[in-house]
């Protein structure tokens, strides 16, 4: 009895199967569907030039730096304010039709993180004016959501979280809005700038102690005040597939600021990128179609 060889077109990972026994009708194969990372890539947008659109986008980060966006919500966890997306759009969308700019955000690849804890999708941005011009290729960012909500049961909002997280940081990157109301380093009256006073020593805030909850609960948007993680090797523990490795390491490289910040993540996970690309071939296309794509935003 000849074995067949099926190999797997997200993890490219090979198994061997056993034919069916010469007696027993073969089951009738389903249509295969592709996969979140077999989709193709950025489709080609049509060449114009860019200057009106150009201009229109720096007249709306203009007249956002002297209006500045409000930061309406509240982490009382951490102590600081955010931009929630509704100040972002109460802001952008009268300056955006004034100014005659125009963006569209398509889906382009989505999968889990974590075991399946988390989902992230990426988005592609097209980004038009009026006049019919249209940036020259789509700018790319990506959200990630827990799949579970804080009673453990399926989150069906994960998506949508994903969705509003990716336009929501995309918007800020492109107009230049702060991301929360981060203390000035650089303050002499002892306040930061939504006025709180600046803590100064262990547990004191002005020379008082500090007021601490004895169970503090993290919010909804406790997402806000995660810390940029420096390069570092990506684990690949048991059970992980090499699509979720490389969704973790796709949105490290959706993080960086710099072409040398890019190769250094390279450098740590040097090795399992070599093993990826060896392994799940088309995973290994998008994560350096990823790469290539950063690096031209960056270096633009």
């Amino acid at each position: 009895m000849t074995q067949t060889e099926t190999v797997d077109p997200e993890t490219g990972e090979v198994t061997m199967q056993q034919p069916p026994p010469a007696n027993q009708v073969p089951a009738v194969a389903e249509p295969q569907r592709k996969g979140p990372l077999d989709l193709p890539p950025p489709q080609q947008l049509p060449k114009t030039g860019f200057a009106k659109l150009a201009e229109s986008i720096a007249a709306c980060t203009e007249e956002v730096g002297k209006n500045p966006v409000a930061k309406a919500g509240e982490n009382k966890f951490q102590s600081y304010n955010y931009a929630r997306m509704q100040d972002i759009l109460g802001t952008l969308t009268p300056l955006m039709s004034k100014h005659g700019i125009v963006i569209l955000q398509t889906e382009v690849q989505r999968g889990f993180m974590d075991g399946g804890n988390a989902i992230y999708a990426t988005y592609d941005f097209t980004i038009m004016h009026k006049t019919g011009e249209v940036w020259p290729f789509p700018q790319r960012q990506t959200g990630v959501s827990r799949t579970r909500d804080s009673k453990g049961g399926f989150d069906d909002k994960g998506l949508n979280k994903c969705h509003t997280s990716a336009r929501k940081y995309f918007l800020m990157a492109l107009f230049q809005i702060p991301t929360v109301d981060e203390d000035d380093a650089d303050s002499q009256d002892g306040y930061t700038r939504a006025g709180r006073p600046v803590t100064k020593g262990k547990g004191k805030s002005n020379g008082k102690p500090a007021e601490q909850s004895e169970n503090p609960a993290p919010p909804e948007e406790q997402t806000e005040a995660a810390p940029k993680q420096k390069p570092h090797p990506i684990e690949r523990p048991q059970g992980i597939s090499a699509a979720e490795w490389g969704g973790k390491f796709i949105s490290m490289i959706l993080e960086c600021e710099s072409e040398d910040e890019i190769n250094a993540w390279v450098k740590e996970n040097e090795q399992s990128l070599v093993d990826l690309k060896s392994h799940a071939a088309k995973i290994f296309a998008n994560v350096e179609r990823t790469m290539k794509d950063r690096i031209k935003w960056i270096t633009k």
